[in-house]
């Protein structure tokens, strides 16, 4: 596989390792925003369920829609508006902008999970096609076992409001790594 094509890899398993984390390991906070926000525990809850609702609420429509749009540009504004909505959420100063917020979350990243796969088709159908997609199944794992331990880190050195930067720092890497990859094949 060419340099680029690694830089394309990369970037679609931190967009992975994103999607992921947004929408799990915000469990793992749920003490730390029922103390800020002084409310109970169940409804702090809520700030996961939010994400999750917006996802699901959004893929169907985002997939049937999306793909009007080039791969990489809708990655790219989708990534942006994740990036954006990440800076948001940890400045969230009452908790039902939170609650919004992170709903707008599930819906950018409904946009954006379509999109790994319209990249992995275009950049590596047929020659690498099996190869990205058989570490796939690694990529889901690795996120699954490290993305609950480096949300509790976070919030154990800097509060519940690091968390969203840890996607903000995942997102604008796999945008870097995906410019590099379309820079060195031009």
């Amino acid at each position: 596989m060419k340099p680029s094509l690694y830089a394309v890899a990369a970037s679609l398993y931190l967009t992975e390792y994103t999607l992921y984390s947004n929408s799990s390991s915000t469990v793992l906070l749920n003490s730390a925003i029922s103390d800020y926000f002084d409310i109970p525990f169940a409804r702090a809850a809520y700030v996961g369920v939010a994400f999750l609702a917006g996802f699901c609420v959004a893929l169907l429509p985002a997939g049937m829609t999306v793909h009007r749009y080039p791969p990489m540009r809708a990655f790219h504004v989708s990534s942006a508006v994740l990036v954006v909505l990440g800076i948001a959420a940890s400045l969230s100063p009452q908790f039902w902008i939170l609650i919004v917020i992170r709903f707008l979350q599930g819906v950018a990243s409904a946009a954006l999970a379509p999109q790994i796969f319209r990249v992995i088709r275009d950049q590596f159908y047929p020659d690498h096609h099996s190869a990205v997609l058989g570490t796939w199944g690694l990529v889901v794992s690795a996120s699954a076992l490290t993305s609950p331990l480096i949300t509790a880190a976070l919030n154990d050195a800097w509060g519940w409001r690091s968390f969203p930067y840890e996607t903000v720092a995942t997102t604008v890497a796999a945008v870097a790594l995906m410019a590099l990859a379309s820079s060195t094949r031009a």
